[in-house]
Order: structure tokens, then C-alpha cells, then sequence
């Protein structure tokens, strides 16, 4: 058992997806009073600097898969801060963010200021530039195989 045990502990994949989540909480309970999550808030982000953008496009950008993709904008829309809708291709649908949308995150950014103080003074400016890089070039690695 102790092999199972080593290789639990050396998995990149289970050690990103464990740190994934701890983050996630994290940000999640600091982000709490605006009434986003963390992802939900990196959505609208993305879509709101693309302007407009498909959902094809928004999934590429976020490494997500169309039907979790498609979940969560669902989510968004039904609290009316994005627009889904047709182009002139069937197959295309637009998103949008509304201007309750842009006021969301307005309220969120500032507690998501907060948490990323909180972590990146904590772990060291120094220690995030090198974990960023290497999160890159993992990512890289695992996009490009």
C-alpha cells in the first residue's frame, strides 16, 4: 500500500486538483457577499473582455468543457448578467454581458482584490511568480500532448 500511498502523493494531477479546490473555497467565501463564485466571476470576466463572444470561444479561453461551460452560463443568465443569443449561424450562440452583469463584478472585484492580497502576501510575490510559470508551462505541457 505504501506505493499507492507514494503515488497518490506525487500525482500532479490529484496535487493540482486538491490545491484547486482549497483555493476555490477560499475565494469563494471571501466573494461571498457580492453574490458570485470565483468561477462565475472569471466568466464574466472573460466574456466581458471578448465583448461578445461564442460559447465556443469562452470555452477554448477557459479550458472548460462546453456542457460545464454551458451550465454555468446558464446559471449566469437566468440572474440576468449575460445575454445568450442566436447568430446567424444556428450552430453559433453569442454571450453577452448585461449591465447587471458589469455591476456583479464591480461589486465583486474589490473582495476578489482581497483574497489575492491575502494569498499572494502570505505565500511570498516572489513564490506566486514562480508557481505562475510553472502552472504555464504545466498547462502548456498537458494542452499540447
Amino acid at each position: 500500500m505504501q506505493e499507492v500511498d507514494d503515488a497518490a502523493n506525487a500525482c500532479v494531477c490529484g496535487n493540482l486538483r486538491r490545491t484547486t479546490r482549497a483555493i476555490t473555497q477560499f475565494y469563494d467565501k471571501l466573494l461571498a457577499p457580492s453574490g458570485v463564485t470565483i468561477t462565475q466571476l472569471a466568466l464574466l470576466r472573460a466574456i466581458s473582455i471578448g465583448n461578445s463572444s461564442t460559447i465556443s470561444e469562452i470555452s477554448k479561453e477557459m479550458y472548460m468543457d462546453r456542457t460545464t461551460l454551458t451550465r454555468n452560463l446558464e446559471l449566469l443568465e437566468k440572474q440576468d448578467f449575460i445575454q445568450i443569443e442566436s447568430s446567424g449561424d444556428r450552430r453559433k450562440r453569442i454571450v453577452t454581458i448585461t449591465s447587471r452583469g458589469k455591476t456583479q463584478m464591480s461589486k465583486a472585484l474589490p473582495l476578489w482584490e482581497k483574497a489575492q492580497s491575502i494569498i499572494i502576501e502570505r505565500f511570498g510575490k516572489g513564490n506566486w511568480r514562480e508557481v505562475k510559470l510553472g502552472l504555464n508551462e504545466i498547462s502548456n505541457i498537458a494542452r499540447f500532448n
